[in-house]
């Protein structure tokens, strides 16, 4: 087997476990805030966006990383999960790009009606929902290439 399907997986799984915890508890716990103390909930929501940046761009390098040495490595596996594994790994930044950041940016921001800030927070749950989606399939494209042997 080569390197590539390795690389992969570990960027998948590592990938899947940050969604899914940003999933389950960070962006309820925004949530809770926003409806809670609303006068706080932006101040709290600009610290997180910095501070998540930090963890964000290695987690996505580590992804392309990943993808690349699947894609790059001859004959490490067909074209199907190679292909799912390329597509998915450039719709992780797009749906983050254009989808959380604008969101983010918005909920961040002060003077927020709570009903407008619960709006956005479904919002980001809707973005949030479908790249932690994009994560599962690459761990299942990661575990169907490492099991085939390829």
């Amino acid at each position: 087997m080569s390197v590539g399907p390795l690389v992969f997986a570990v960027a998948a799984v590592v990938h899947l476990t940050f969604q899914s915890v940003v999933h389950v508890v960070v962006y309820p716990g925004l949530a809770d805030v926003a409806r809670t103390a609303p006068a706080a909930a932006p101040g709290l929501h600009a610290r997180y966006t910095a501070r998540m940046a930090v963890v964000v761009a290695p987690i996505y390098v580590l992804l392309a990383v990943g993808a690349a040495t699947l894609v790059l490595a001859p004959g490490s596996a067909t074209a199907v999960p190679v292909t799912f594994a390329a597509l998915a790994t450039a719709a992780t930044p797009l749906l983050t790009g254009f989808g959380a950041v604008p969101v983010h940016r918005t909920l961040a921001g002060p003077g927020l009606l709570p009903a407008v800030a619960a709006e956005h927070h479904r919002r980001l749950r809707a973005v949030d929902r479908a790249r932690l989606a994009v994560a599962a399939g690459q761990v299942a494209v990661a575990a169907w290439v490492v099991t085939s042997g390829a």
